[in-house]
């Protein structure tokens, strides 16, 4: 067994209340925002997400995987100040892009072209600051310092998101505005902190050449960019597709439903993660291929064996959760969430293939998995317009295939890799212990008492743990 250590407590705990705060903000937002507002809401973030994974998560990447040696050639404050050059060409460059979507591309017209585009150049810039800065005291062991400045970033942001909708507008870029404030003034503390951590003087050297805009750093971030171009797509792109063709409240049912579905998941993802991550990357230097091969492996049964009846337990709870998290007027997307929580387990299940191209260090293998789900989402929805069949239904169809196709694709990439034989008993097996998660579906709707929903949540929880427990005995 896994010894848990203050760190990972500490790490558990925060990741706990950020859900809880998560759980306020979604029910906030549904109660405060009309079911337009909240569609409009999800539209922008989804624009912001094609700037944050395609352009700047892999350069937080290479960030990454660099900062400690800046650290300790004293460089920090040079290459910080790479970064803000990066970072604010970005938010420049945001503009003429979000003008040509909303003016040419009819995709967010309900805000005026200075609102959107100040406000998305703002998001971009001092929200990617912050989310850097708090990485950095993460990556450099300042735990308690990260679980705190994300804390109160998002407490704050929902104070001050929830005022402004009610002293000012429930509209979309008011809340958001709000939730970015809470962020501007978590990262004016966490510079003060850094500050305090990683005097100037001491990190202040400059180096003969800068690693940063080279063509080492365009070699490692390309495969990653051109990887989460197709991400976003499956996650986030196919939305502005629905906007323009359905409209924002459909687009709010997707939003809410599948996202109840990922925050649950998330959740599940980041615990498991942080038990079982830490074994599989200490397997890995110095290794053969056929130990990589046999670390990865016990990663999959081990995942595989958390993930699949957590997926079930979703289906299982989903009126519930629906009932507690959301306001009446989205109690009708429950039935959302149930092709949400496939949808994540797919994600989740390729993210764990995925971890195999970053250990054998040939990340361009990612694209081609990634590339084939974006394509069979873009032209299934495609094909469904033109044959004037464009409805909720087949659009969750479509993302659930599209995850699957994905899945497949990652695990050829897995044996091509390090040439893996999948013990598929381990399926049948989860699969097997997780059905019976489904019997209470057909006796419920979400409008039953709390305790029937209650009573019937709770059985399901013991029947996940149990399972669970079941599969990784097998596994150890």
């Amino acid at each position: 067994m896994i010894k848990i250590d203050k760190t990972i407590a500490l790490l558990i705990g925060g990741r706990l209340v950020q859900t809880l705060l998560a759980v306020v903000t979604l029910r906030l937002m549904t109660s405060l925002l009309s079911q337009q507002e909240v569609g409009n809401q999800y539209l922008i973030y989804s624009i912001l997400l094609w700037f944050s994974l395609v352009l700047i998560n892999p350069v937080g990447m290479f960030v990454n995987r660099h900062l400690h040696e800046w650290k300790q050639n004293q460089q920090l404050y040079f290459f910080i100040k790479q970064l803000n050059t990066y970072f604010a060409i970005i938010a420049v460059l945001s503009l003429p892009v979000v003008f040509v979507i909303r003016n040419y591309f009819q995709v967010g017209l309900f805000l005026p072209n200075l609102e959107i585009l100040g406000f998305i150049v703002c998001y971009i810039y001092f929200s990617t600051w912050f989310q850097t800065l708090v990485s950095v005291f993460n990556l450099f062991d300042h735990q308690k310092t990260f679980v705190v400045l994300n804390a109160i970033s998002v407490g704050s942001g929902l104070v001050f998101a929830a005022l402004g909708t009610v002293l000012f507008e429930p509209s979309a870029i008011v809340w958001m505005a709000g939730l970015l404030l809470g962020q501007l003034g978590a990262l004016l503390l966490a510079l003060y902190i850094f500050q305090l951590k990683f005097p100037r003087k001491a990190y202040n050297l400059i180096p003969e050449k800068s690693d940063l805009f080279s063509k080492a750093t365009l070699k490692f971030c390309y495969p990653i960019a051109i990887t989460t171009l197709f991400m976003w797509f499956m996650n986030q792109g196919y939305r502005l597709i629905i906007e323009k063709n359905l409209g924002t409240e459909v687009l709010a049912s997707i939003g809410v439903g599948l996202g109840v579905a990922a925050s649950l998941a998330a959740v599940v993802e980041s615990v498991s993660t942080q038990y079982f991550y830490p074994q599989y990357y200490a397997a890995l230097p110095g290794s053969s291929l056929a130990q990589r091969s046999e670390a990865w492996e016990l990663l999959w049964k081990k995942t595989f064996a958390v993930f699949v009846p957590c997926s079930f337990l979703m289906v299982s709870v989903s009126y519930l959760v629906i009932r507690v998290l959301t306001a009446a007027k989205f109690h009708d997307v429950a039935v959302l969430v149930w092709y949400g929580a496939f949808i994540e387990l797919f994600r989740q299940l390729s993210n764990i293939a995925y971890l195999v191209s970053h250990a054998e260090k040939k990340t361009h293998h990612t694209i081609i998995p990634y590339m084939i789900g974006a394509g069979f989402v873009a032209a299934g929805l495609a094909l469904l317009i033109y044959k004037n069949m464009l409805n909720l239904t087949l659009i969750l169809v479509t993302l659930v295939c599209a995850g699957f196709l994905t899945y497949v694709y990652n695990l050829i990439v897995v044996k091509k890799l390090i040439n893996n034989r999948f013990d598929f008993s381990v399926v049948v097996i989860a699969v097997v212990v997780s059905v019976p998660l489904l019997i209470p579906i057909p006796f419920l709707t979400v409008q039953d008492s709390w305790p029937v929903l209650f009573g019937a949540g709770a059985l399901s929880g013991l029947w996940c743990l149990g399972g669970t427990y079941f599969l990784l005995k097998r596994t150890f």
